[in-house]
C-alpha cells in the first residue's frame, strides 16, 4: 500500500489539475519509499528539484485557472502556494547541508498533511467556479499536459515505465 493515495473526492473537476495533484502524490510516495529503503542523496536531490519545478509549473496552471474563472479567494490561495513553495525551498536547502531520517519524516508528514488539506479544502473551494466555465480549459491547457502524464504516472501515459521522464527542466 502506498504512503499516500489519490481518492476520487480529491478531484477539483479539471483533468489537468487533478493530474498535477496525482503527480505530487507520486513524488511524495517516492520520497517515502526512499526513506523506507535507503536514502540515495543524488535521487533525493533530484526529487527536490522535481518538487521545485512542480510548484512553479502546477501553481502557475492552478492560478491561471483561478483567474480565468474569477475565483474570489485567489489572493489567499496564492499566499498558500507561496508558503508551500517556501517550505520546499527551505527543506531543499536544509537537506543540501545534511540528510537525516527525522528531517525526511518531518517533510513527508508536512507534504501529506498540507496536500490533503489543500486539495480537499482550499482547492475544493474553487471547484464550483470552474465547473461549466468555458475559460478554464484553455487556461489550464496552456501549461501542457498534466504532470502525472509528463512523469509517466498515469495510465495511458505517453511514456513507458522504463523511460519515465522527470520534471527536471528547471
Amino acid at each position: 500500500m502506498a504512503f499516500f493515495e489519490w481518492q476520487d473526492d480529491m478531484s477539483v473537476g479539471d483533468v489537468l489539475i487533478d493530474s498535477d495533484h496525482r503527480a505530487l502524490i507520486a513524488i511524495i510516495n517516492e520520497l517515502h519509499d526512499m526513506l523506507e529503503t535507503k536514502i540515495n542523496h543524488r535521487a533525493l536531490a533530484d526529487l527536490f528539484r522535481e518538487l521545485v519545478t512542480y510548484t512553479q509549473y502546477h501553481f502557475s496552471r492552478e492560478e491561471s485557472v483561478m483567474q480565468a474563472c474569477h475565483f474570489p479567494d485567489f489572493a489567499d490561495h496564492m499566499r498558500e502556494h507561496g508558503g508551500f513553495t517556501q517550505f520546499i525551498y527551505d527543506m531543499r536547502n536544509k537537506l543540501a547541508r545534511t540528510v537525516d531520517k527525522a528531517t525526511l519524516e518531518e517533510i513527508l508528514d508536512y507534504l501529506k498533511a498540507w496536500l490533503s488539506h489543500h486539495i480537499l479544502v482550499n482547492d475544493a473551494a474553487y471547484k464550483p467556479f470552474i465547473e461549466g466555465s468555458s475559460e478554464v480549459g484553455p487556461a489550464a491547457e496552456k501549461f501542457g499536459p498534466g504532470l502525472a502524464v509528463v512523469r509517466g504516472d498515469e495510465e495511458g501515459a505517453a511514456f513507458s515505465d522504463t523511460a519515465k521522464p522527470r520534471l527536471l527542466f528547471c
